[in-house]
């Protein structure tokens, strides 16, 4: 199952996300950041595949800076967005 691991610059900006997202009933959750993946907090937002329009537009509203945004899973995880503005 793919999944989508968005990264931010600062772990407040992270637990944001986690909240607003739980707010909306994504099931999303914070995990630590993989350590392939490099990233101004070590924090990642964790979403299945699935919800990924919905979370998008969900940081995009609420203009929470994502530094980037990753699919896949495990440990294969290969970058398909910088910014979502």
């Amino acid at each position: 199952m793919s999944q989508l691991l968005y990264t931010f610059s600062s772990s407040h900006t992270a637990m944001e996300a986690e909240l607003l997202c739980e707010d909306a009933g994504h099931p999303c959750r914070l995990i630590p950041l993989p350590s392939m993946i490099s990233a101004g907090c070590g924090l990642a937002l964790l979403c299945p595949d699935a919800y990924g329009a919905a979370v998008n537009h969900l940081l995009t509203t609420h203009r929470l800076h994502l530094e980037g945004l990753y699919q896949g899973g495990g440990k294969t995880w290969e970058k398909v967005c910088h910014d979502l503005s």
